[in-house]
């Protein structure tokens, strides 16, 4: 404790008006140096304010340049045009006026429609209001009225029918009947002429005009023989063209066989004397080779052979029992035909000449395919 006591006591002492003036001492350092500081802050405003007046002075400099030369160039784009005048205005207006009128002739005309719609708008909304209370109103009258009238129409379109129908078949009925009794009497007055006709003829005319009529029968048979080979020559084109064409086919696929066997037919390190195709039993594969397509035409063209020569059987037979019956019919006192008449030889097609064939040739009506060919592969077989 003593040490203390004299170190305190070794230590300066200060008044109290020097601690005073040291305290505004300080404070006056601190302004001073905040005033510094203020100070150093507006310099460095001067100078960014000079540079900024800077720059703002060379862009106005540049927009005086500026504005001067687009101003040059507006005083010589004017100086340029064609000078206005008095006639010009003048015309200007006139066409302004005529605008003007013509922009109030069609405000009166849309006005006129806006009118004439209107109107439209109320008759409409009358006639709609009408008809409105007419539903409300009269519809159910109305509804009973064309219930009754439908029944009514329904019931004469039944009256119709049956009247029509039954008007339709006694006409057809007369008609036929009419058809039936002139038949009869012409067959009848033909008849009695030719009975007529008869007496005044020579036995020789006689047999002439029943060989006639012979001959006329046998002209309506040979004309269904006709039309009946005619279709039978229709069908055998339509068989032969399918033939034709399978047998292009069956040839395209035995050739594809016959390159199956021949690459197939030795391996590497076979024995050609051994396994050759002479020593191949041919009676072995005949039955799995497959038919070749001439035969399986063949086959076909006698399938429908066999067809018609059966129908053409059929209808001789017809034909045969017919004429039986007719020779049975006939009275004895006249002479049979059959017995009688005469041989008539039928006319065969003449065959075809070299101009003939050239013209068919050329306009691509021939058949490349005729029947000789057909009956020599048939004997063959």
């Amino acid at each position: 404790m003593p040490k203390e006591k004299s170190k305190k006591s070794k230590a300066p002492k200060i008044d109290y008006f020097e601690a005073i003036t040291t305290y505004k001492i300080n404070l006056k350092e601190k302004e001073l140096q905040e005033a510094n500081e203020e100070l150093n802050k507006l310099v460095e405003r001067n100078f960014y304010l000079k540079e900024r007046n800077d720059r703002l002075n060379q862009a106005k400099e540049q927009n005086i340049r500026k504005a001067l030369q687009d101003y040059k160039n507006y005083t010589n784009e004017i100086n340029s045009r064609k000078r206005c005048e008095r006639d010009d205005v003048l015309c200007e207006l006139k066409n302004l006026w005529a605008f003007k009128e013509s922009l109030d002739k069609d405000l009166l005309e849309i006005r006129k429609d806006i009118k004439n719609t209107e109107k439209e708008i109320s008759k409409s909304k009358r006639n709609l209001k009408y008809w409105h209370d007419f539903r409300k109103s009269g519809s159910d009258e109305l509804e009973a009225q064309i219930y009754l009238l439908k029944k009514e129409l329904a019931d004469m379109n039944e009256n119709y029918e049956i009247i029509s129908n039954t008007l339709r078949n006694s006409t057809k009925s007369t008609i036929d009947q009419i058809k039936r009794n002139t038949e009869d009497v012409i067959e009848k007055k033909n008849k009695i002429v030719a009975e007529k006709c008869l007496k005044f003829l020579d036995k020789d005319s006689i047999e002439m005009s029943r060989e006639n009529e012979w001959t006329k029968e046998k002209i309506s048979v040979f004309s269904k023989e006709l039309n009946v080979l005619q279709e039978y020559v229709a069908d055998l084109e339509q068989e032969n063209i399918k033939l034709m064409a399978y047998l292009f086919e069956c040839n395209s696929q035995e050739v594809s066989i016959i390159r199956s066997v021949i690459s197939n037919q030795f391996l590497d390190n076979d024995n050609l004397e051994e396994n050759s195709i002479m020593n191949v039993d041919l009676n072995q594969l005949e039955s799995v080779r497959p038919k070749s397509a001439l035969d399986l035409t063949i086959k076909k063209l006698k399938e429908i052979e066999l067809k018609y020569t059966n129908n053409d059987e059929i209808s001789r037979r017809e034909y045969d029992s017919n004429d039986e019956q007719d020779y049975d019919d006939a009275k004895p006192n006249q002479k049979k035909l059959y017995l009688d008449g005469h041989k008539k030889e039928l006319i065969r097609q003449s065959s075809v000449t070299d101009e003939e064939y050239q013209a068919q040739h050329n306009t691509g009506e021939f058949w490349p395919i005729t029947q000789e060919m057909l009956n020599s592969i048939l004997k063959s077989k």
